[in-house]
């Protein structure tokens, strides 16, 4: 199995990434979508930044896959 971490949206594509983890010899895929809301807290959000490290977090998601 292999780790794919993509940074902008228009490079993933849902359906495409169903498609790579289907197999005949899997009963589900559970996938999650957010999409961030207009407020929190009655104040309304004007972005969201996010960091990662991104080679910890590869090996995290390796750790996680084992």
């Amino acid at each position: 199995m292999r780790v794919r971490l993509f940074k902008k949206p228009e490079d993933f594509d849902i359906n495409k990434a169903i498609e790579v983890v289907s197999s005949p010899k899997s009963g589900g895929i559970a996938v999650f979508l957010g999409k961030v809301r207009e407020e929190s807290h009655g104040r309304r959000i004007k972005k969201l930044i996010y960091e990662a490290y991104e080679e910890m977090a590869i090996e995290e998601m390796k750790r996680i896959r084992e």
